[in-house]
């Protein structure tokens, strides 16, 4: 009988201690997710807000003003694609389209000079995400949502404006031009917002 018991207890606490294994990615209102990867977008030197670097999920590339202080122009490399962001007008920064030979994404305030909160959208794929400060006027700190808040972008320290991290997931379904897309504004604000040239 207390052999039973003993072969019993064994059999219910064992399975009960196995701990479950992690997966690599999860799913959210049926969008599939990367595991949770972190990247980071840094300018090549010190406030040169001109010329970034940027690394996400074993990805690299680089993103600079076409020329120097032209804060209308960019031109991107990223993951073997390349591309450009411009102003849809001169010096209208509440209105951006990014090219590449794949297609077309544009980025726009909510409202006019409303830094805080961007719609990024592709028609022609039925795209939209929204990248937003964490609070009001907080340059530091911004969050990128789809259907869920997939992404937070912050700088290492306070006002380290050429220096972010990237943390949380891309959908699998993100193409290049989106990811450029939404990882420009924060890049694009934070450097306006530094030199006080938006104000």
């Amino acid at each position: 009988m207390y052999k039973f018991v003993f072969i019993l207890f064994i059999s219910i606490l064992f399975p009960s201690c196995y701990k479950e294994q992690a997966t690599s990615g999860n799913q959210s209102s049926g969008v599939t997710y990367v595991g949770n990867t972190s990247g980071k977008v840094y300018t090549n030197f010190s406030e040169d807000w001109d010329n970034w670097n940027i690394e996400f999920s074993g990805e690299k590339g680089t993103l600079k003003t076409l020329f120097s202080e032209d804060w209308d122009s960019w031109i991107f490399s990223y993951n073997g694609l390349s591309g450009t962001i411009k102003t849809v007008f001169s010096e209208d920064w509440d209105n951006w389209e990014l090219h590449t030979i794949n297609g077309n994404v544009r980025m726009k305030t909510a409202f006019s000079e409303d830094w805080d909160n961007w719609d990024i959208t592709q028609s022609s794929m039925n795209f939209h995400a929204d990248v937003k400060t964490s609070f009001s006027e907080d340059w530091d700190s911004w969050d990128v949502y789809d259907s869920d808040h997939i992404l937070d972008v912050k700088t290492n320290f306070s006002e380290d404006w050429d220096n972010w991290k990237v943390q949380g997931d891309f959908p699998l379904s993100y193409s290049v031009e989106q990811k450029i897309s939404i990882l420009f504004v924060p890049i694009f604000t934070g450097a306006i917002q530094i030199q006080g040239i938006n104000q």
